[in-house]
C-alpha cells in the first residue's frame, strides 16, 4: 500500500512503517490528531509499551524545574503543589514500536478540575489505589514505615474485609484532585532514520490553530 501525504504506510497487522507530516496533511484539530496517534499506540501492532505514559514538567514559583513520568489519568502530589504555585506545564508522549517513532509535545496553562470531576475519577480507580491514597501522602519522607500496616489501618477505618470489595465506599482525600492542561502549543514529531524528522506544530490563535512545519 502506498502512503498518501500525511498518512502512514501500514501493513496488514497495523504496523506503522513510514509517514510524512505537513500542515496540509494533518487534521485541523490537534486534539483529533492526538487521539488518532494515541489510538495507534494503544491498539496498533506491535503494541507500544505503556502508551498512556507521559513526561510532565513543572516548576516552582521560584523557577526550579522538575519532571516525572506519569500516566495520562494520574495525579502526583508534588506536581499539584507546583501547579498551584505556577500553573504552567509541559507534557511529552513518546511512542516507539518496531520502525515507528513518534512524539507529541504539549505546552500550556494548567487548571484544577472541579471537586465533582475529581470525585468521579477517584471513585473509578481500583480499590488498592483508593486505599493507597489514604495510606500515605505522596512524596512525604516515610523512613522505614510499614506500608502494609498503613494500608491495613485504612481498611479497618472503612470496614473493608476483602481486597475484592471494589465497590467499597472510600471518600476522596481533600488533598487528592486532578488538573487539566489547556494547550497553547502542540507539536507532533515523527522520527526518521535519516534524522530528517518530520515536525508539525499547532499554535493557538484565538479560537483556532495556526499550523506550521518545523525544521528537524
Amino acid at each position: 500500500m502506498d502512503a498518501q501525504p500525511g498518512q502512514s504506510q501500514v501493513s496488514a497487522d497495523r504496523q506503522v512503517i513510514s509517514e510524512t507530516l505537513s500542515p496540509s496533511s494533518v487534521l485541523p484539530s490537534p486534539f483529533d490528531q492526538f487521539h488518532g496517534w494515541l489510538d495507534d499506540a494503544v491498539n496498533g501492532s506491535p503494541k507500544v509499551a505503556a502508551p498512556k505514559d507521559m513526561s510532565v514538567a513543572t516548576a516552582t514559583a521560584q523557577g526550579v524545574p522538575s519532571v516525572r513520568t506519569l500516566r495520562l489519568d494520574s495525579l502526583w502530589i508534588r506536581k499539584s503543589q507546583e501547579l498551584t504555585e505556577n500553573p504552567r506545564a509541559a507534557l511529552v508522549f513518546y511512542w516507539t514500536a518496531s520502525e515507528s517513532k513518534r512524539q507529541v509535545r504539549v505546552v500550556g496553562k494548567a487548571e484544577k478540575i472541579s471537586d465533582e470531576e475529581s470525585d468521579v475519577h477517584f471513585n473509578s480507580r481500583p480499590l488498592a489505589a483508593r486505599i493507597a491514597a489514604h495510606a500515605v501522602h505522596q512524596s512525604d519522607v516515610i523512613g522505614d514505615m510499614d506500608m502494609d500496616s498503613a494500608s491495613a489501618q485504612v481498611k479497618r477505618m472503612y470496614g473493608i474485609r476483602d481486597d475484592s470489595e471494589e465497590d467499597a465506599n472510600i471518600p476522596r482525600p481533600k488533598s487528592w484532585g486532578g488538573w487539566r492542561v489547556i494547550p497553547q502549543e502542540i507539536e507532533f514529531w515523527s522520527g526518521k532514520p535519516s534524522r530528517l524528522h518530520d515536525r508539525v506544530r499547532y499554535l493557538r490563535d484565538g479560537e483556532s490553530w495556526k499550523i506550521e512545519r518545523l525544521a528537524p
